[in-house]
């Protein structure tokens, strides 16, 4: 790789780890190829993305992106990295990854620039999708609406509810 090639490599990762609100590290040593090829197929379909290169060239794009420290100080060894904008789907994906994959380690990540460790991302991945989420907060706050509706009916019709 030529110094052009690594120049353009760190200017890729730095515009992706500033337009990507989620950065995922996991080692991939002795992950066949042809799972690394599926994962990136499977992030790509939900609007995210995976990106290998040398450590030190990532290292040289967090600092120039001003990411955090604890998330330069884990790339050793063979790290991906998977980046989205999207915590839900991607904290899904991830944490099938890694239960699904032997060889594909967690080992970071940072939601706005904030370190977040593996039991955040399988809380993150319990919640359900967005559209769940979205419906269980509106059955929160309607739920003490529609039960203030019903006791207004019930006396205006003089009938007893029972709390």
């Amino acid at each position: 790789m030529n110094k052009k090639d690594k120049f353009n490599l760190v200017e890729k990762i730095e515009s992706i780890t500033k337009d990507n609100s989620v950065l995922f590290l996991v080692e991939y040593r002795g992950l066949k190829d042809c799972n690394l090829h599926l994962i990136r197929r499977s992030l790509k379909n939900i609007g995210c993305g995976m990106i290998i290169s040398k450590n030190t060239l990532a290292r040289i794009a967090f600092i120039r992106s001003n990411r955090s420290n604890s998330i330069i100080e884990k790339l050793k060894g063979p790290i991906a990295m998977l980046y989205s904008n999207d915590i839900l789907s991607s904290s899904k994906l991830i944490a099938g990854f890694i239960s699904e994959y032997e060889n594909l380690n967690f080992v970071g990540a940072s939601f706005e620039n904030k370190s977040i460790d593996l039991e955040f991302v399988k809380l993150v991945a319990s919640l359900g999708s967005e559209t769940e989420i979205k419906s269980r907060f509106l059955s929160i706050i309607k739920a003490p609406a529609s039960r203030l509706i019903s006791i207004l009916y019930a006396k205006k019709s003089n009938v007893d509810i029972l709390p």
